[in-house]
């Protein structure tokens, strides 16, 4: 094809993440999928004890052990929340995060502040106000 028949790479769209945010990104899923593999070779040993406890003392409903390590496991998964933030972000700038309310450039300050925060700061994405509490 003759050099003047090419055509120049057109730029990324202005709403997809760049290359920075793309290893950041990468490097948070990987973290994610690390603390997902503790969590399974942690919690196949409760399973295995809780259901042994549960089957030798005749343990049922909500005295077993075994279905109470399926919760805490069934709680950390909805925590992580692994593959969740994934659909979104290849569209947004912000990568992951954008699920999370959080610009890329203030994650660290999110991340510093100390105080705790309201129930709607994340989800509307304002800066959250010092805490007033005192204890």
């Amino acid at each position: 094809m003759p050099a003047s028949h090419r055509s120049s790479p057109t730029p990324p769209p202005k709403d997809t993440p760049r290359r920075a945010v793309i290893i950041r990104d990468l490097v948070f899923f990987q973290v994610k999928l690390w603390l997902d593999g503790i969590k399974d070779i942690v919690l196949s040993p409760l399973s295995i004890a809780g259901a042994a406890i549960d089957l030798l003392f005749d343990r049922t409903g909500a005295d077993s052990l075994f279905y109470r390590v399926m919760r805490y496991g069934e709680r950390f998964d909805l925590w992580l929340n692994l593959y969740g933030p994934a659909r979104e972000a290849a569209h947004h700038p912000d990568g992951l995060l954008s699920r999370r309310g959080i610009r890329g450039k203030d994650m660290i300050e999110q991340i510093d502040r100390t105080s705790p925060a309201p129930e709607n700061a994340i989800t509307s994405g304002e800066p959250r106000p010092p805490s007033s509490t005192s204890t």
